[in-house]
């Protein structure tokens, strides 16, 4: 039976599951790429912010003309710089949409089909989430342990470090009217 949504070459439901799976992958891989866009873009906001400041502070109250040049030209580069990555995430949020869109066709065109993959992803999320709760409680098993072992020591080292601070000090070589030798 030809599906008018399902891919050009899809001979069955194996082809679309696959294609359904890439598709999913696709959407969380652009979603996460657009963020990783996002941050790369603060980091560089702020280190022409910071060398600006910093030779901005260097100068004191002398503005001369190199270095209104030079900002002048930062700032030219820094508009280049955002533009670029204003490019880049608007060619990703496209192909997100164009991504979703063809998704929901899957879903109204194959359900049977979106099932299967969606209820295959969720018991992969849902076993990468017990492994990560082995995980924690392994740690927090060791960070217990370290902790009470630590607790042990504590009293012991605070009675050391006293008796260590409030030991007199034992009297130096003295002469005859109890003054130190110089």
């Amino acid at each position: 039976m030809a599906n008018p949504v399902s891919s050009p070459g899809a001979t069955g439901p194996a082809d679309v599951e696959a294609e359904i799976q890439t598709l999913l992958d696709a959407r969380e891989r652009t979603q996460v790429a657009l963020l990783e866009f996002n941050r790369l873009r603060a980091e560089e906001d702020l280190k022409i912010l910071r060398s600006f400041a910093s030779e901005l502070a260097g100068l004191g109250s002398d503005f001369d003309r190199t270095f209104v040049e030079r900002a002048v030209e930062r700032g030219k580069a820094w508009r280049v710089m955002v533009e670029q990555f204003a490019e880049r995430a608007a060619a990703f949020q496209l192909f997100g949409k164009k991504i979703g869109e063809r998704i929901q066709a899957l879903k109204e065109s194959n359900p049977r089909e979106m099932v299967v993959v969606l209820k295959r992803n969720l018991e992969a999320q849902e076993q990468r989430r017990g492994a990560r709760q082995e995980e924690t409680f392994a740690l927090e098993d060791r960070i217990r342990r370290l902790g009470a072992e630590l607790s042990q020591l504590e009293p012991t080292q605070r009675k050391r470090r006293y008796e260590w601070e409030a030991a007199p000090e034992e009297p130096g070589p003295q002469g005859p009217s109890g003054e130190q030798p110089v």
